[in-house]
């Protein structure tokens, strides 16, 4: 069964969360949450994949997690599965429960050292004036890459909270998704945004060598 249903029914019972169903027409990632920004009157936006799996409790620990900390933003740790929906074997995490503060740096290093794990867009919940504030100071679309530089905004503009409970999502990777394509155009403007960074120079020298040999 879709587990987008099995929330849906949780929601029913739930007047402090809503569904916002993007039109297909929206392509762009970018204009995606956009979209639902629009149409939001709550004070947090969560982003979800119709094509992911999620435990029906994630609504339920994310708002008791929001209402304790109320941080900038909150991911979840993500357990990967195939498109037959069974988890990789090499790709299992210990289930600590812990939160856990993201710093900038840290945010950085997910995605640019070996042996890290980046964090998942999808179930991302943001502050919906913290997104708003991110498009006012990035009007230009950094493609492919962009969820770097929106993690790194976020875990800049305040409290990033990620929780260590891998049994809440299911990261589906397969063949057509779009991290699945690699464009050099896209791996190249990453790689000039760290250079524009100002953070410590040994650090940026760090992240830019990790960024070119996974070019």
């Amino acid at each position: 069964e879709n587990s987008f249903y099995l929330i849906e029914n949780r929601l029913r019972e739930n007047k402090e969360v809503k569904i916002i169903l993007q039109p297909e027409k929206i392509k762009q990632s970018r204009n995606k949450p956009q979209y639902v920004t629009q149409h939001l009157t709550e004070d947090y936006l969560m982003l979800i994949h119709d094509d992911d799996l999620y435990s029906p409790l994630i609504i339920e620990e994310s708002l008791k997690i929001l209402k304790k900390f109320q941080p900038i933003a909150l991911s979840y740790k993500a357990t990967f599965i195939d498109e037959e929906s069974q988890i990789y074997k090499g790709r299992r995490s210990k289930n600590t429960k812990q939160l856990k503060i993201i710093k900038p740096n840290e945010m950085l290093s997910r995605y640019f050292l070996p042996f890290k794990r980046s964090v998942i867009t999808p179930t991302l919940i943001m502050k919906k004036s913290a997104i708003l504030s991110y498009w006012n100071k990035n009007p230009k679309n950094m493609g492919r890459h962009e969820d770097v530089r929106m993690h790194y905004f976020l875990s800049k503009k305040g409290q990033y909270l990620e929780w260590d409970n891998p049994m809440i999502y299911f990261y589906r990777i397969h063949n057509n998704q779009d991290s699945a394509v690699r464009t050099e155009v896209g791996r190249l403007k990453l790689i000039s945004w760290i250079k524009n960074l100002e953070i410590n120079f040994i650090l940026k020298s760090i992240f830019l060598i990790g960024a070119r040999l996974q070019f």
